[in-house]
């Protein structure tokens, strides 16, 4: 990794709205007292560290309460690669390696301390624009479906709503052609955190995440696929310029 270092691109709805250089051999993350100060109430105090070992970077939790997740999986140590994707509680961030003399990302927040007594006056700029970047597109993001429909075609449907009730009834998709499907199967919607929630409305048959029955609301993780009826698909949010 000579002449090469690790950097975090902040995923604001999926957009990489800011970057944070890795500089040190241990970076730690958490909601205080950590190198990066993540403001967010499922983010632990001391949350998960990456470093670096034998020049490759690694990912580790720091028993934390909500867990820390590599590509929409729970881990608790894990190498990473470039184009992997990290989340502590409600952030994700997509780790990428860049050469140190063109980087020009932001550096990383040195302590919680440091940031109160402005010893890094930047550390304030990243933070607020974390917040007011998140805020903007949480509040424009719309569902996004990736459909397997039952006729077997397959598209990719936007709404221009945050939440999709599904079924035979839905306005959108190819839905209503499956005939296993309640009128009112499902509800789909966009969470304060910018991620996706599924939801069944007590259909006939049921409504399935990775094939296991839902019995009660569950936010997606990247990759899951839905299934009701014969009908399969994936769910992301899209940006509203």
């Amino acid at each position: 990794m000579e002449n090469y270092r690790g950097v975090l691109h902040l995923l604001v709805g999926g957009v990489v709205s800011e970057a944070i250089a890795l500089k040190k051999e241990v970076t730690v993350f958490g909601r205080e007292k950590a190198d990066v100060v993540l403001e967010d109430d499922e983010v632990s105090s001391h949350h998960c560290q990456i470093q670096i070992l034998s020049g490759n970077y690694h990912l580790f939790d720091l028993n934390s309460t909500n867990g820390t997740f590599l590509n929409g999986r729970k881990i608790l140590k894990s190498k990473i690669v470039p184009g992997d994707v990290l989340r502590m509680g409600g952030v994700e961030f997509r780790f990428g390696l860049e050469k140190d003399e063109p980087v020009i990302p932001r550096e990383t927040i040195r302590t919680f301390e440091g940031v109160q007594k402005g010893v890094d006056g930047r550390a304030y700029g990243i933070l607020d624009h974390i917040r007011a970047e998140r805020a903007r597109a949480v509040s424009a993001s719309r569902l996004e479906i990736d459909g397997m429909w039952c006729d077997g075609s397959h598209t990719v449907v936007r709404s221009q709503a945050r939440e999709e009730t599904i079924g035979r009834l839905s306005t959108i998709g190819l839905f209503e052609a499956d005939e296993e499907l309640s009128r009112r199967h499902a509800r789909l919607s966009v969470r304060e955190d910018g991620r996706v929630q599924v939801e069944d409305m007590g259909s006939t048959n049921g409504t399935f995440v990775n094939e296991e029955k839902l019995t009660a609301p569950r936010t997606l993780e990247p990759g899951d696929t839905v299934r009701i009826g014969r009908t399969k698909f994936q769910v992301r949010t899209w940006v509203v310029e």
